[in-house]
C-alpha cells in the first residue's frame, strides 16, 4: 500500500499515514463483520450453561416424579373416601328403611291393639 501511494506522488510520511489509516479502517471493518462470531471462551461459557441446564432439567424431572407419586397417593385417598361414603350411604339407607319398617310395625300394632280393645270393650 505504501509503495502504491509513493508511486502516485505522496511523500513518504503521507504515504505511511495513509497506509496506517487504511489499515486501521480495514481492521475495524473486519472486527465489525466478525463481531457476531463466537470465541472459544463464548463456547466454553455456553457449554457450562448447558451443563447447568441439564442439571436443572434433571431436578425438574425428579420433582415431576415426586408430584406424580403425590397425585397417585391423593387418587388412592379419594378412592378410599368414596368407598367410605358409599358405605355410609348404605348404612343411612338401612337405618332409614329400618326406621320406616319399625314405624309401620309399631303403627300396625297400635291399630290392631286399638281394634282389639274396641272389639273387646
Amino acid at each position: 500500500m505504501h509503495k502504491a501511494l509513493r508511486k502516485v506522488g505522496a511523500t513518504d510520511e503521507d504515504a505511511h499515514e495513509a497506509a496506517e489509516s487504511i489499515d486501521h479502517a480495514l481492521d475495524r471493518r473486519i472486527d465489525e463483520k466478525h463481531r457476531h462470531f463466537a470465541t472459544k471462551s463464548d463456547i466454553t461459557a455456553v457449554q457450562g450453561e448447558i451443563v447447568g441446564l441439564k442439571g436443572d432439567i434433571a431436578n425438574v424431572k425428579g420433582e415431576v416424579a415426586n408430584l406424580k407419586g403425590d397425585i397417585a397417593n391423593v387418587k388412592g385417598e379419594i378412592a378410599s373416601v368414596r368407598g367410605e361414603m358409599a358405605h355410609m350411604k348404605s348404612e343411612l339407607i338401612r337405618w332409614i328403611v329400618g326406621g320406616q319398617l319399625t314405624t309401620v310395625a309399631l303403627m300396625s300394632s297400635l291399630v290392631f291393639a286399638v281394634a282389639r280393645m274396641r272389639g273387646v270393650a
